[in-house]
């Protein structure tokens, strides 16, 4: 243990296997200091070169659970990336995805080598590893049409293997893009209607928003989102914010139906 200790505490004299295993439990156990990730990123930008795509996934995840940028790390990363590519599997690919964009770096030649990459992998991608891509491009606003076409194909082909999370991170990347892919909302919609029970105050917000963004008015799924937005306890989840998207999200889509009036009416008292 104090071997252990030691090691991690002392990033500078670690080769990659260790870097990448400590700087993993650092974070995970919550002894994660600025300072001292400061001095992760060091090692991991002089390691760059000899990393593997899982530890270049693993550290980057670190790093964005963190919420801790190392500029000179990333710079590092994105020249080492690359090269490596073809050798990435798609939880690598999903990983660092996400970790860039919980990290703002959009560093779009990297993400047009990856959009090269992926589509011949996307067969053996999981619903989440999708969704989590997805999510990434939308976040950091690059637009790539042809893979989202990909992605849409992946979901219509496999819906059933999509979780919740999953449906609203798919919706919400594809209204950012205002992509009206019809076959694709009208999947996404009967999944997310048949999982409702799960969906939280700012999951039902975000799904509203992104349908509001392409127009797509699904009379099914939005009772039952209105139904939802009328339960006390999603009431009292809603944050500003979410009340916020919500309001815009009917005002937008000027939907009619039933139980729009409540749902409205509802977020309107909550608001006060």
């Amino acid at each position: 243990e104090t071997l252990m200790q030691a090691q991690m505490y002392t990033p500078e004299s670690l080769k990659s296997d260790g870097l990448t295993r400590n700087c993993h439990r650092l974070v995970a156990w919550g002894l994660a200091m600025p300072e001292l990730l400061d001095r992760y990123g060091d090692r991991a930008a002089e390691l760059a070169a000899t990393l593997t795509p899982n530890q270049f996934a693993v550290i980057l995840k670190s790093f964005a659970q963190a919420q801790h940028r190392h500029d000179k790390m990333l710079k590092a990363f994105t020249k080492r990336i690359p090269p490596r590519l073809p050798h990435f599997l798609p939880l690598n690919h999903a990983t660092v995805c996400a970790s860039y964009a919980k990290l703002m770096e959009k560093e779009d030649g990297l993400f047009r080598r990856i959009s090269a990459e992926m589509p011949h992998k996307l067969p053996l991608f999981e619903g989440r590893h999708i969704a989590l891509v997805a999510n990434a491009y939308a976040r950091m606003d690059i637009r790539d049409d042809l893979l989202f076409d990909d992605f849409a194909d992946e979901v219509l082909r496999r819906p059933h293997e999509l979780e919740h999370v999953d449906l609203v991170l798919l919706a919400s990347a594809f209204g950012h893009f205002k992509i009206r892919n019809h076959r694709l909302w009208l999947v996404l919609a009967d999944h997310l209607r048949n999982s409702y029970i799960d969906l939280k105050a700012k999951e039902i917000a975000a799904v509203l928003n992104a349908m509001s963004a392409v127009d797509f008015k699904h009379d099914s799924l939005l009772r039952t989102l209105c139904a939802c937005l009328c339960e006390p306890e999603i009431l009292e989840e809603m944050e500003p914010s979410t009340l916020g998207l919500a309001l815009n999200a009917f005002s937008k889509l000027q939907w009619s139906g039933h139980g729009n009036s409540e749902a409205i009416r509802a977020l309107a008292e909550r608001a006060v």
